[in-house]
């Protein structure tokens, strides 16, 4: 009844666990996929942009009131009161006489003069976003006051930081978009006017949303499968049948996938990108990132199925030929873990070298969803792998049978293992993994059933950490090279991504500019006024770095070249040069120019007609050309610059060294490297790529042509760095363990983490109180970290800045105002500081507007406006700040930028100095990664070994107890107790001192309660002697005075009654015999000849005595071999009785059948013998194993309590289970010996 309720619970409790996954991923998947109808998000962007309109008119009327009680300057002064109005996106300007005077922010490229305002348009889009306006003029004043609140962001460049996004108060889906233009869906303001339009471009459904939905299926199923394992384990029919059907479910669950595979199904699931070859494709198998990782699932089920409930019996037979064959199926099973090892292997490199997955865990802050997918795929194919070679380590050696034979095959397996490893990969180090992995899986495999879970867990943790780290230490090596390879090209092909797309935008939109068309139709005339014009609008970003000379050439003209003083047509000459320097065509009409080495040259021409109505008007070329001022060593360039729509990937050299040679002599190089000046100091090969080592530093030459030689260097990392993965993964997969146990144990029947013993809480309170310990102190670890990398960065941007401030002020400290003249050696001298600092400056004047930038592309292309930051400036000019330094924004990077007055030699402020440090900033960012690296990966080696050494201490601690727990486990009333020996004094040796007092009690008791049951024991055997005696003694009694007297009498039949006499008297005796002879075996049971004996034997050659009744015996063991410690004719005794009795329940009854089943338990052999006959009635169960105890009307009823006296003299019990009219099961357990 218990057994069956808790099988309820059981199943209630793995049912719960179906229903709240699938619960769970329902409700997930409709909340990503709730799609918002578009009239619905129509009316949802309406509602915020009234509530818009209104917080923008009070804004105005709250600035007009401030204005008109003169309290201008406290609304711009107020930090907390701009601030407040930011974070809604919502900025505000102030105009005074057209000019811009205040602003709350520089975040918005909006023009500085009031008069060219689009103020007709209550939505404007300038360079990087869209917004809702409103104005108001101020009353008896030319001033005006412009307020902004951002609708949707516009970069011009859309990557990691800029995002085209609506603004986060809208909590829109990326999918909806905006359009100026006129069309469907319309978007009105409060007053009715019409402002966008929107529209949905399909739905985003990221890698994270698939991957957990992939997550909560899997557990649903999970469950469910575990809901059907309990019902099959209960099911009362062979195990046979029980095996078909779980071969049927794996079957079922293999099915499922080949079809979801091959049908690509759901599409749903399929059309997201982890399920793309985007990010990972190995084969047709392996097609992308989600394939693999349901295929390891799916996997990890069936292995998991068949290693836990599908039993695999050896061929039976005691004969040569079934010994061979069972031995050469062992050898089959053996020889493919080598195999299995390769798969591995190559699972491993596949998932590496065929994607662009981050897995270097040096970046520690740069792993994303992906890399902890492709980890989790390490965790289930290590598994897979552990559990595959378990199971074909334990089938081999159940086949074997002769360990000492299994000992020799796994020698032979080790070495060829390894060799063939060796041979796939050429790699020592997999070859030392591989007979690493192999000799401690083959000591799990003997351990297997010895309840030593805690210690194979660890083990199998260490063992994968390591396992992970050589593979991907390997493997992420070979795709460095592959990527440093490709580096090396890129660099002998230098050239400039974002050149080349706007020269390829320019050169479309120059026909079509209306200014242009205008000033063709007299090219001659407008030629200065044409170039100035497209060097200023389509190239005046790129001035900066490059030298921009442009040529118009008509037809017939002819060039003058100097200093060879000679004439060419000009088309004539363009094309020349293009045949002798063009490098390689971008595309028909831009071209890649090599001049010298370390030069990037663009070329590019265009033909236009005089007149664009006219078919035949004349037409005339346009050439440009693009030199690079010098080399292009912008390693700083900011990725807010880089269109990760538009351009293709270029390789990160941020950590390599490298170096330009061209003829042997060294033209430029990048990098912390020094390298010599000649390349033949070396002394290397260069005809092929090849790499060499060199003061730390691992370099590739790479020979680009003839002329040209490049090098790149990385840094060798040292023991240290090779071996941090080992920690990070240790941590990782003992997080899944950990989530895997607490999984199982919420929904398990065996007991909660409260009924854990003393031991194991004592463990888990130490670990927990030593892994807090170190969580606060690396905390505060890492917090003094970044605030001390905070202040470095400052004081670094400082030390800068005063050096930028004292260069500018040695060249401009005559000057009163900046400006004029002065402006071009300004931007020269930028420039040069620019470049000799690696940090980007920024020039702007006493009113905070922009002079001069080293980086105007920021400005030109609208990331930010012209303007200072606000409240830099009023630090600067209200508060006379020298210096002030705080984080700004663009978008969604963040960066520490100082700003300092430039003054002039009369102390006067001429302008202000900005140090913008985002240049440098993914070189902070990475800084702080590799101490993070470094930092989490000593202090987990910290916790393992603290972890360790709390699990050894309370051991040690738990020892004196569990020795305690032993002894009272064996105490025995019969025979001597083992007393503990301690010789500490402290509370533990007390409770030992205790316990031993208890034993010599124990025993004196014991002596004392033998003696009174023995004194019992034989009064009550005394008393049934007598009656046993007492019964033939009295017919005895009659029978002699019976003849007596006829003797007396002379009876004529006295011969008849002496000799009928005679032969009842000798029954009698005989049956006085019978009662001696049983009470004196009954008396002798506890001594016997113990030895190692087969059960299954035993029975069998009982049940033979047994075969010529009238029933059935059927007989199933689970193993042919299970040895126990008794006297062979003893348990000859005990199963002749239990058997007999069966026999005798069975008379009278038709079909009447007898089952005897062995089944070995964990530590312990289990014999059923149960039949179908008359049962034992409730009353008569208590006195079953009385001594004296019979239902027969013959007997002595010693049987049963003889054979509880053996059983339990070997170390066993006996019991019973008996339901009247229904029949009975006896059940015997004897202690396991295994071999």
């Amino acid at each position: 009844m218990f057994l069956k309720q808790k099988i309820k619970y059981k199943s209630f409790r793995f049912l719960l666990g179906f229903f709240l996954f699938s619960l769970l991923a329902i409700s997930y998947a409709l909340y990503v996929n709730k799609v918002d109808k578009i009239s619905d998000i129509q009316t949802k962007i309406e509602k915020k942009l009234r509530e818009k309109e209104k917080s923008l008119n009070q804004l105005l009327d709250i600035i007009e009131f401030n204005i008109e009680e003169n309290n201008f300057d406290k609304i711009f002064s107020d930090i907390n009161f701009i601030t407040s109005y930011y974070a809604e996106g919502i900025f505000f300007y102030y105009y005074s006489e057209d000019h811009l005077r205040n602003w709350s922010t520089n975040s918005v490229p909006i023009s500085n003069s009031f008069s060219k305002l689009k103020l007709n348009n209550e939505i404007w889009q300038l360079k990087n976003g869209i917004y809702l306006q409103k104005h108001r003029k101020i009353p008896n004043s030319e001033d005006n006051i412009v307020v902004l609140s951002l609708i949707k962001n516009n970069f011009v460049f859309e990557n990691n930081y800029l995002s085209n996004t609506f603004h986060k108060s809208f909590n829109l889906c990326p999918c909806v978009k905006l359009s100026i233009t006129e069309t469907d869906n319309k978007i009105f303001s409060s007053d009715g006017n019409y402002l966008f339009s929107i529209y949905k471009d399909g739905d985003v459904k990221d890698e994270a949303y698939m991957f957990i939905i992939i997550m909560l299926v899997g557990m649903s199923f999970v469950f469910l499968l575990l809901f059907f394992d309990l019902y099959i384990k209960n099911l009362r029919v062979k195990r046979s049948k029980k095996t078909l059907i779980y071969l049927g479910i794996c079957v079922f669950v293999l099915l499922i996938r080949v079809l979801s595979f091959v049908f690509t199904f759901p599409a749903s699931m399929y059309e997201n990108t982890l399920f793309s070859p985007v990010h990972y494709a190995s084969s047709d198998f392996l097609p992308s990132l989600g394939d693999i990782l349901l295929n390891s699932i799916v996997v990890f089920i069936v292995v998991f199925i068949f290693f836990f409930r599908i039993k695999v019996k050896r061929f039976s037979g005691n004969s040569k030929l079934w010994r061979i064959l069972n031995c050469f199926i062992a050898v089959i099973l053996l020889s493919t873990i080598p195999l299995l090892f390769a798969f591995l292997f190559n699972t491993f490199k596949g998932l590496v070298l065929n994607s662009n997955i981050l897995l270097e865990t040096e970046n520690l802050f740069k792993l994303n969803l992906l890399s902890y997918i492709a980890f989790l795929i390490f965790a289930i194919l290590l598994a897979i792998f552990y559990i595959v070679t378990l199971k074909v380590f334990i089938i081999a050696k159940h086949f074997i049978r002769r360990i000492k034979t299994f000992y020799v095959l796994f020698a032979v397996l080790s070495i060829v293992s390894s060799v063939y490893i060796y041979l796939q990969t050429q790699t020592l180090q997999f070859s030392f993994l591989t007979l690493l992995s192999l000799f401690l899986l083959f000591y799990l495999s003997l351990i297997f059933k010895s309840r030593k879970f805690a210690n194979s867990i660890l083990i199998l943790i260490l063992l994968s950490s390591l396992f992970t780290t050589i593979t991907l230490n390997v493997y992420t090596k070979q795709r460095e090279h592959d990527l440093r390879l490709f580096t090396a090209m890129k660099i002998a092909n230098e050239h400039d991504p974002i050149l080349e797309y706007r020269m390829t935008e320019i050169l479309k939109e120059i026909p079509d500019d209306e200014f242009l068309s205008k000033q063709f139709n007299n090219v001659v005339e407008n030629e200065a006024r044409i170039i100035d014009y497209i060097t200023e609008k389509y190239f005046g970003s790129f001035q900066n770095n490059y030298k921009i000379l442009i040529t118009i050439c008509l037809q017939n003209q002819n060039l003058n070249i100097q200093p060879e003083n000679y004439d060419i047509n000009c088309n004539q000459y363009f094309r020349n040069k293009l045949n002798i320097f063009g490098s390689y065509k971008l595309n028909n009409q831009i071209w890649y120019m090599s001049y010298e080495p370390g030069m990037v040259s663009y070329f590019g021409s265009i033909k236009i007609k005089r007149s664009q109505k006219d078919s035949n008007a004349e037409e005339f070329t346009i050439f440009f050309e693009l030199d690079s001022k010098s080399y292009i060593n912008d390693i700083g360039y900011p990725e807010l610059l880089i269109d990760k729509r538009n351009t293709s990937t270029n390789p990160d050299i941020s950590n390599y060294s490298y170096a330009r040679y061209y003829y042997d002599d060294l033209v430029s190089q990048y990098g912390k490297f020094f390298y010599s000046t000649n390349l033949s100091t070396y002394n290397i090969d260069k005809k092929e790529p090849n790499y060499f080592e060199n003061n730390g530093y691992k370099h590739l030459i790479y020979k680009a042509n003839e002329k040209e030689t490049i090098i790149i260097g990385k840094r060798i990392n040292g023991v240290f760095e090779n071996t941090i993965p080992i920690s990070l993964f240790i941590f990782f997969y003992g997080f899944l363990i950990i989530i895997f146990l607490l999984i199982t144990g919420l929904f398990s029947t065996r007991g909660s983490f409260i009924m854990l013993n003393f031991k194991t809480k004592l463990q888990f309170a130490m670990i927990l109180t030593l892994i807090s310990s170190f969580i606060i102190i690396g905390f505060l670890t890492v917090f003094y970290f970044f605030n001390m990398n905070i202040e470095k960065n400052k004081e670094i941007v400082a030390e800068k800045s005063h050096t930028i401030l004292i260069q500018m002020e040695q060249n401009f400290n005559y000057l009163s105002e900046i400006g004029g003249h002065s402006l071009d050696q300004i931007n020269d001298l930028i420039l040069k500081l620019s470049r000799q600092l690696f940090v980007d400056i920024n020039l702007y004047n006493r009113q905070g507007h922009l002079i001069s930038s080293s980086r105007p592309q920021m400005y030109q292309h609208g990331l930010i406006s012209r303007r200072i930051n606000t409240e830099a400036f009023l630090e600067l000019r209200a508060n006379r700040e020298t210096i002030f330094m705080h984080n700004e924004t663009i978008g969604k990077q963040s960066y520490l930028s100082s700003y300092m007055p430039l003054r002039n030699n009369v102390g006067n402020t001429i302008a202000y100095i900005n140090i913008p440090y985002f240049a440098q900033q993914e070189d902070v960012n990475k800084e702080v990664s590799n101490f993070m690296v470094a930092f989490l990966s000593v202090y987990f080696l910290i916790i393992i070994i603290a972890i360790i050494i709390a699990i050894i201490f309370s051991r040690y601690i738990t020892r004196p107890l569990e020795l305690m727990k032993r002894n009272i486990g064996q105490i025995k009333l019969r025979g001597s107790n083992k007393k503990i020996e301690w010789k500490s004094k402290d509370e533990i040796g007390e409770l030992i001192l205790e316990y031993n007092r208890m034993v010599d009690e124990l025993a004196l008791s014991a002596e004392k309660l033998a003696s009174s049951e023995r004194d019992y024991a034989w009064r009550e055997m005394a008393q049934q002697v007598a009656h046993e005696i007492k019964n033939p003694l009295t017919p005895m009694k009659l029978n002699i005075q019976y003849l007596q007297r006829a003797w007396q009498n002379q009876e004529e039949d006295w011969g008849d009654r002496l000799e009928r006499f005679a032969q009842s008297l000798v029954e009698q005796i005989d049956t006085l015999s019978d009662i001696a002879t049983s009470f004196s075996d009954f008396a002798k049971m506890p001594k016997g000849s113990n030895s190692k004996e087969n059960l299954v034997s035993i029975i069998s050659s009982v049940i033979l005595l047994f075969q010529e009744e009238d029933f059935d015996i059927n007989f199933e063991f689970s193993d042919s071999s299970l040895l126990i410690e008794g006297d062979k004719n003893q348990l000859i005794r005990v199963f002749n009785n239990l058997i007999k009795n069966a026999t005798q329940a069975l008379r009278g009854v038709e079909g009447g059948k007898i089952n005897i089943a062995i089944t070995k338990e964990t530590q312990s052999v289990l014999v059923c013998i149960s039949d179908n006959g008359v049962g034992i009635p409730e009353d008569l169960k208590p006195k079953i194993f009385y001594p004296n105890f019979t239902t027969k009307s013959s007997g002595t009823g010693l049987g049963l309590a003889m054979v509880k006296n053996i059983v339990e003299s070997m170390g066993g019990s006996v019991w019973f289970n008996s339901e009247e009219g229904r029949g009975t099961e006896f059940y015997v357990s004897f202690p396991y010996l295994s071999e």
